[in-house]
């Protein structure tokens, strides 16, 4: 029999796992809504911006439960400085294809969709 603290944490666990499957998208965050800094020679476009809340609105719905908040990862890896490790293609196959224990995201999301989270991603270093 389950002492009530494993229940309790199983029913955390569970409720967590289903809020992050939600169809909704919560109100930004500062750690997803924080783009990387412009020089002063590189002004932010209206297209980056875009680019970035369809970014921050896919990973929110998509990889936040395995991923984290922050990037910081938990089920998933760490992907605060993925741009460091991995080039732009690099993070659109990973996506399109899934790598590990990581599903493909090929059907679920379109092209557009997962080039502006590979843009995104591609940014964190």
């Amino acid at each position: 029999m389950l002492k009530k603290s494993s229940l309790l944490s199983l029913g955390v666990m569970l409720t967590i796992s289903m809020s992050a499957c939600s169809k909704s998208t919560p109100a930004p965050t500062a750690s997803l809504t924080n783009t990387p800094a412009n020089s002063a020679n590189e002004p932010t476009s209206s297209a980056n911006v875009d680019s970035n809340l369809v970014a921050q609105t896919v990973f929110k719905q998509n990889c936040v439960s395995c991923h984290g908040v922050d990037l910081a990862g938990g089920f998933g890896p760490n992907l605060q400085k993925v741009g460091a490790h991995l080039n732009q293609q690099q993070i659109v196959t990973t996506i399109t294809n899934g790598k590990g224990g990581m599903p493909a995201f090929k059907e679920k999301l379109k092209p557009e969709e997962i080039d502006a989270l590979a843009i995104w991603l591609f940014s964190m270093k």
